[in-house]
């Protein structure tokens, strides 16, 4: 007894006591108190997550972009209320016909230099001397700068056959790599005469292609849009559209030329053929007469300072009259006859 008490006394009474009390209690936090009256153990320790202290940036720089995002706001409001949109549409026809044992082409731009100043030259404009008329200027005259937007430019090509043998027909989309004069068919006769061989007389001798010959290759990009056969009465539709092209009439009178790859200048070049046929009384086979019609739509969105806002259409027509009435192919002939594309 006197030992124990003798350790009690080295030990101390009061750290004695919370040794026992750490080993069977726990604390009203439920976390246990330490020996000798140390705090309570609490666990890992949460870590607090750290706050991304903002850095201030150059006060002078940021006003600075401030007042310049306030000016381009005003000046876009200013643009809204002045800007004319003008909506320009072109409806014209074609008709290509290829003869016995040949093919034929034809080719269409709707957004060469020439076609766009024909469009540009239809523009109204406000005069606030006489605010009840509007007034067409051009904005293709003259070689101070004036600068275009083109929003779109869409060409539209249906083709059908109206007439009574069937038709193999080839639409390529003709994009240009360069600036030239020279336009798909242009560029395919030049390559003809520069290097052609055998059979070939122009481009209409059969089995050859606008893709055969280097001057073509080298201005145009080629892209077959569609290819197949259409039977009488039969018909297909293709169509292309670029976006966001500025003009400048300054920089195209430097240039000169009339097809410009600035302004994306595009083409529907369209080859047809006949089919297979033979002759009506002796064992003859070849490539039979072939004829198509078609109808060209073009569609342009012009944007421009108009001096005040609004927005209008204008319209082209430039469809044949039927002299001798409409004349229409629904379906092939059923009998055998000596077809004529006349």
């Amino acid at each position: 007894m006197g030992a124990i008490n003798a350790v009690g006394a080295a030990v101390g009474a009061p750290q004695a006591y919370n040794a026992y009390q750490w080993a069977t209690n726990s604390t009203s936090s439920g976390a246990k108190a330490a020996p000798g009256g140390a705090a309570p153990f609490k666990g890992k320790k949460k870590q607090k997550k750290q706050k991304r202290k903002r850095v201030k940036g150059n006060k002078a720089l940021t006003k600075r972009v401030n007042e310049i995002d306030k000016s381009m706001e005003k000046l876009r409001r200013s643009d809204d209320q002045s800007t004319g949109i003008m909506t320009y549409r072109k409806i014209f026809s074609d008709s290509l016909k290829a003869t016995v044992n040949s093919q034929a082409s034809v080719v269409r731009v709707p957004n060469s230099v020439a076609t766009l100043e024909v469009v540009l030259a239809e523009c109204l404009f406000f005069d606030p001397s006489a605010p009840t008329v509007l007034i067409k200027g051009s904005l293709a005259t003259g070689a101070y700068q004036r600068n275009t937007m083109f929003d779109s430019i869409t060409a539209k090509t249906h083709a059908r056959n109206n007439y009574t043998s069937d038709c193999k027909i080839k639409i390529y989309l003709m994009q240009n790599k360069d600036d030239t004069d020279l336009s798909p068919t242009a560029a395919w006769d030049a390559g003809v005469a520069n290097g052609s061989y055998g059979a070939i007389v122009d481009r209409d001798t059969v089995n050859q292609y606008p893709s055969d010959y280097d001057v073509v290759n080298d201005l145009y990009k080629s892209t077959i849009k569609w290819s197949g056969v259409l039977s009488p009465g039969q018909s297909v539709d293709v169509s292309h559209t670029e976006t966001n092209i500025s003009y400048d009439s300054s920089t195209t009178d430097t240039h000169s030329l009339n097809y410009q790859k600035e302004y994306k200048c595009f083409h529907f070049m369209t080859v047809i053929e006949g089919t297979i046929a033979h002759d009506s009384s002796v064992d003859q086979q070849g490539l039979g007469q072939a004829g198509i019609d078609i109808v060209n739509n073009y569609i342009y969105k012009v944007r421009y300072n108009a001096g005040v806002n609004m927005t209008y259409t204008y319209l082209v027509e430039d469809l044949d009259e039927f002299t001798n009435g409409a004349v229409q192919s629904h379906q092939p002939v059923a009998d055998n006859i000596a077809y004529s594309i006349a």
